[in-house]
């Protein structure tokens, strides 16, 4: 089995796993104010989840099986008045789901627990295993038993004597709520709800306060959690430095090489550290080549009032840097661009388009690779491409992106992850990089990347171009891009009613070089023995 941070790290795990999992909730912050009143109640703090957690946990195991769900909040000591309110409501919440299924006659809520179960979880539960297919009908025996027996509310703090200790109470169902006790040295048996809306900028800090990772059996496909645009975002970010982690270890198990031999490195984060900086001793700040390597722009602010704007700034800044470059040429592959671009032109670009900050791509650091390569005279020359739509729709639309002699640009589609909703996941196909390659490169890269003596055929394309040349590619995407029609994972790049403009975003493909690295790390002491 899987656990959360793998099928974050890895796309085609996320597909069946993470969304399942994760849902964004807008509403949740971590200021006290917001959990006054009764505007926190069903309908915001528990949402949809206090009816899920009673499907769940009438369905699990037949309801003999611990079961939790935990919220956490806050790590400020005011933060346990704020844990109080929220557990006062819960309780009484879950007062009125009981007296709710004992004597509403009209059965609004067993409707409301049946619509939820046949629409939110059997079809997700029988995609990934028939076998978990299961009707309402069958949990419905256990609801009465759950709700008679009752749920209890925990407050793990330090101003209560509250435990959760499931060794002791083998059969415990209840929602835990707490602050820093709860965040480290508590097991949470049967975990199937979780909120998460902590901001912490630390890597440890985070991965030790996700309660809900681990291995969740045979009813992975049962859990939630509930956390911020920005939560997620960063533990998808941790996700992927993690599995970059073990790609390096997985490298030297290879080649035979112990600790004392290499010394782990960490990818940085352009918002949070790996830990304190009283705990980082010995680790010091080290860098990587972009040798081979393709860094792409993936996330964006969707969302926020201020992005149109933002994208506006980017066609406005891009127009006038295309129209810099006078008339392109087309390539065999029918892509339009340029060759034998300065250096200091693509400098400029990265200098003046907006990026929104993310580990997949950091412009400054990316711009000094540049800077050092050229001084030692490689990437002293560049191919700009623009990749449009290769059969341009009315449906996705055109962009006049300044070309000379050219019409507008036919937009291509791109959407968002569902379980990531900032990102695009990726905007690049391998077949993007053909641009300026040669014919009998083309076919030795193709055939070297199915020897695997590349990883990708990304790579392998990489290899075939000169150390002295970059490409860079800019992509111009359709405010109305849609998902595939088989792709459950993904979202409309806009959602409906709010205000749409295109989207630009671009990639750099690197070829091989022996340069100097550029890429930020945070890297453990090296050995001092011989």
């Amino acid at each position: 089995m899987m656990t959360v941070l793998d099928a974050m790290a890895d796309p085609g795990r996320r597909r069946t796993a993470v969304h399942r999992l994760q849902r964004t909730v807008d509403a949740l912050r971590s200021d006290a104010a917001g959990w006054n009143g009764t505007s926190w109640r069903r309908a915001a703090a528990l949402g949809p989840a206090a009816t899920e957690w009673l499907d769940l946990l009438a369905f699990n195991s037949g309801g003999l099986a611990p079961s939790s769900s935990v919220l956490r909040v806050t790590a400020r000591i005011t933060g346990t008045d704020v844990d109080e309110r929220i557990a006062e409501q819960i309780e009484e919440e879950l007062a009125s789901l009981r007296q709710g299924w004992k004597y509403d006659n009209s059965g609004s809520l067993r409707k409301e627990l049946e619509f939820r179960w046949e629409t939110e979880f059997r079809p997700k539960s029988a995609a990934l295993n028939l076998a978990w297919d299961v009707p309402f009908a069958e949990i419905e025996l256990y609801l009465a038993q759950l709700l008679n027996d009752g749920i209890a509310v925990r407050r793990l703090n330090s101003n209560h004597l509250d435990t959760a200790d499931f060794e002791e109470e083998p059969t415990l169902k209840a929602i835990v709520v707490g602050g820093n006790k709860l965040s480290r040295g508590v097991t949470v048996e049967g975990l199937l709800v979780s909120y998460y809306v902590r901001l912490a900028p630390y890597y440890d800090t985070l991965l030790q306060m996700g309660r809900w990772f681990g291995y969740r059996g045979d009813y992975v496909d049962l859990t939630r959690l509930y956390s911020t645009e920005l939560l997620i975002s960063w533990f998808h970010d941790l996700a992927t430095a993690e599995e970059d982690l073990r790609r390096q270890i997985d490298l030297y198990d290879k080649k035979k090489a112990t600790p004392l031999q290499f010394a782990p490195r960490i990818r940085s984060h352009p918002a949070m550290l790996v830990t304190a900086e009283n705990k980082m001793q010995a680790a010091r700040e080290v860098t990587q080549s972009y040798d081979g390597e393709l860094v792409q722009t993936l996330r964006f602010p969707f969302g926020d009032p201020s992005l149109l704007n933002r994208l506006q700034e980017n066609l406005d800044f891009t127009r006038g840097f295309l129209r810099g470059l006078g008339v392109p040429a087309s390539d065999k592959s029918g892509l339009v661009g340029w060759t034998d671009a300065a250096a200091d032109v693509v400098l400029e670009f990265l200098d003046g388009f907006w990026v929104l900050n993310q580990t997949s791509i950091h412009p400054p650091t990316v711009r000094e690779y540049i800077h050092e390569q050229s001084r030692s005279g490689e990437l002293v020359k560049w191919c700009v491409v623009v990749r449009g739509a290769a059969h341009p729709t009315d449906a996705l639309g055109h962009e006049n992106l300044g070309i000379f002699s050219r019409g507008p640009a036919g937009l291509i589609n791109r959407s968002r992850l569902k379980s990531d909703p900032t990102s695009l996941g990726v905007i690049t196909d391998p077949g993007d990089e053909l641009y300026g390659l040669k014919s009998d490169d083309i076919e030795k890269a193709q055939e070297q990347a199915a020897n695997r003596d590349y990883p990708t055929l990304g790579k392998a394309y990489r290899s075939k171009r000169s150390p002295q040349e970059g490409l860079l590619l800019i992509y111009p995407i359709s405010a109305n891009s849609i998902p595939g029609k088989n792709a459950k994972n993904r979202i409309q790049l806009f959602a409906d009613g709010e205000g749409r403009h295109t989207v630009l975003g671009y990639a750099i493909s690197f070829p091989f070089s022996d340069s100097p690295a550029t890429v930020t790390y945070v890297q453990g002491p090296e050995s001092r023995r011989k």
